[in-house]
């Protein structure tokens, strides 16, 4: 089993994702987490999107664990489908990275903003006490 509990999101592999996916689907949907067409292939698509011990990804780790919450969220389960995959939310739910990349992009923002607000206040209270 997958320690990705005891780990910092960017610390996380491909196995920390899948074990947060059983996790999350087990916990949702009742079942076990079962991969898009094979365990090798999924693993080698995560691979390339958040990288290896080799590799860089080709996305930030924070933005996939968030574009997973997001669309295992949302998944409407029938009795064919009774799971998403990662491979499927992958391929067709596209427009929900997009969704995601933008509010974590904002939020970003939003942070540094305030952050710099902070800055400029001490430096005010500084200049004024002096």
């Amino acid at each position: 089993m997958s320690d990705y509990m005891d780990k910092n999101i960017e610390e996380w592999n491909v196995r920390d994702f899948h074990g947060y996916m059983n996790y999350i689907t087990d916990k949702k949907f009742g079942v076990k987490y079962a991969p898009m067409r094979s365990w090798k292939m999924e693993q080698g698509m995560l691979g390339n999107i958040v990288g290896t011990k080799t590799k860089e990804g080709s996305h930030d780790k924070r933005l996939i664990k968030a574009f997973i919450d997001l669309t295992f969220s949302e998944y409407k389960p029938t009795d064919q489908y009774p799971a998403p995959t990662f491979g499927f939310v992958w391929t067709y739910r596209q427009s929900d990275l997009q969704r995601v990349e933008k509010s974590l992009s904002k939020q970003k923002h939003e942070k540094e903003t305030k952050e710099e607000l902070n800055e400029n206040k001490t430096d005010i209270d500084d200049w004024l006490l002096s």
